[in-house]
């Protein structure tokens, strides 16, 4: 994860597309929660 003035990176690496899937899951609903004051919805992954 990295951070700066422009936004919030995240570089994830798994065995599968379905633990990928599960892991930015988790990322994003950890956001949801936790900075709800940002107005989060979601991330754009790429």
């Amino acid at each position: 994860m990295l951070a700066d003035a422009v936004g919030l990176m995240f570089t994830i690496s798994a065995q599968d597309d379905k633990d990928l899937q599960t892991a930015r899951a988790m990322i994003e609903d950890h956001l949801k929660r936790f900075a709800f004051r940002e107005n989060f919805t979601a991330l754009d992954w790429n």
